[in-house]
């Protein structure tokens, strides 16, 4: 919502629906910063609290998303908002010693749910304050088909926390009447009831944008680092990760208010802890109606 242009915000009364899909291409093999043949992971093994040390070879992967966004406008300078992926997909292929093993998990993903409040509003500048809570309604407990024991936290659809995610905007007009905006938010994760806490996770971005009547081109930096996993009370090896991304995009609207917008993110740094699988590149499109 903060990439798509008003900063997330919605006039009194009004309702904001948004449809999207994103793809990720999860296949560039990594050791830290540099790429590697080989990406051995550990097995968290939920049943019984431990972790079983290079237990499988992350071959490829790639991810997908349906989206599903609303926003209300409850007053002049607040909305509330809802965002939930409807359907997604994991689709990795893993090798168990000399055998591979393809996965191809759907689900439900976990629903946010929160509130955006304007604490500066202008013709030249705003600052929005966010707050969301993340409520865990996808699915965490789904079988492994290889072993027949609980599929790895990052292969669920959900985590199976609810986590608080608060973010923070700053916006303003820069030369030529392009705008300018500055973002950052921070995800605070809890223990589920499998006793595993996902990362924080912080996302920063840079974003400069220019209509240029019903069209507007942006350009974006985007900076995402993941903590640390942790399983019971240790960190999990192969977990956590620092990525910069360029992020290209474009949205137009409708006479009638129908928007339509697409974005290509390309990572230009990449570091993760350990081996890992990490994005060659990802894209998003969708479309959006105030009513």
């Amino acid at each position: 919502m903060l990439t798509r242009g008003t900063a997330g915000l919605v006039e009194k009364g009004r309702l904001q629906v948004d449809v999207s899909f994103r793809h990720t291409d999860q296949s560039a093999r990594r050791q830290g910063t540099e790429p590697t043949d080989t990406v051995i992971r550990p097995k968290v093994y939920l049943e019984e609290e431990v972790i079983v040390p290079g237990y499988h070879q992350d071959l490829t992967g790639s991810e997908n998303y349906l989206q599903l966004d609303a926003a209300w406008g409850a007053g002049k300078k607040t909305t509330l908002y809802g965002s939930l992926p409807v359907f997604g997909q994991k689709d990795y292929e893993v090798g168990h010693g000399g055998t591979g093993t393809s996965y191809n998990i759907r689900g439900l993903g976990d629903l946010v749910v929160g509130a955006r409040r304007s604490l500066v509003s202008g013709s030249q500048r705003s600052l929005v304050l966010s707050l969301g809570i993340k409520v865990p309604t996808g699915k965490n407990g789904i079988l492994d088909d290889f072993d027949q024991t609980i599929l790895d936290p990052t292969m669920q659809p959900g985590t199976g926390s609810g986590d608080v995610i608060p973010s923070l905007q700053w916006s303003m007009v820069g030369p030529g009447k392009a705008q300018v905006s500055l973002s950052g938010s921070y995800q605070i994760n809890t223990t589920n009831d499998y006793r595993y806490r996902f990362g924080n996770e912080v996302i920063g971005a840079l974003t400069t944008s220019r209509a240029f009547g019903r069209v507007t081109p942006s350009l974006q930096l985007k900076l995402n680092v993941r903590g640390r996993a942790r399983f019971v009370d240790d960190g999990v090896p192969s977990t956590g990760a620092t990525v910069l991304y360029t992020n290209v995009g474009l949205r137009t609207t409708t006479p009638e208010g129908l928007g339509f917008y697409g974005f290509a993110l390309f990572p230009v740094y990449k570091d993760v802890n350990e081996a890992q699988l990490a994005p060659r590149w990802a894209l998003l499109v969708g479309l959006s109606k105030t009513f």
